[in-house]
């Protein structure tokens, strides 16, 4: 296995920022790594979270914190078995470039790179699913708009006869 994913920046590019340093994350079941391009200039963080204490006023806070709290937990547990068997095919990887792997680790990482499609292929059925349910029970927002502009549309490309005459 070898590493081609690089980057490609110019001089001129190189003089306006200065220092930057380039990672390879972990790969999933693609043959290339996600690549970041890190600017030493400046923090890049995420934002931070904030709470505002009128939030405690609402009766419900408590019990909507309880209900979230609760499908972060059953998220969190299938996003730590995705993440996991992400790091074992990477010491797989890892051990394979520096050493070789024997046909028995080949297989095992095979067997896990399959596991791995699977489940996030899985995820993503399960996400389109519930997208397509909630469209389903709460409506398109833009489907009254919609029906209306096609209602304009026929009423100004429709002919009607008119006789004057009748």
């Amino acid at each position: 296995m070898s590493r081609l994913d690089r980057m490609l920046v110019s001089g001129n590019w190189m003089e306006e920022w200065g220092p930057v340093s380039l990672w390879g994350l972990k790969r999933d079941v693609s043959d290339h790594c996600p690549l970041i391009l890190k600017y030493d200039g400046h923090d890049w963080s995420p934002k931070t979270f904030r709470f505002n204490n009128h939030w405690l006023d609402n009766k419900t806070f408590a019990k909507r914190v309880e209900e979230e709290w609760g499908s972060l937990k059953g998220a969190l547990k299938k996003w730590n078995k995705i993440e996991a068997l992400t790091c074992e095919i990477e010491v797989l990887d890892l051990k394979g470039e520096s050493k070789g792997l024997l046909e028995e680790e080949v297989l095992e990482r095979k067997t896990k790179c399959e596991h791995l499609w699977l489940l996030l292929k899985s995820k993503d059925r399960l996400e389109f699913q519930k997208s397509h349910s909630r469209l389903l029970k709460e409506g398109d927002a833009n489907s009254g708009f919609f029906h209306a502009c096609v209602k304009s549309r026929k009423r100004s490309n429709s002919i009607v006869a008119y006789f004057g005459w009748c």
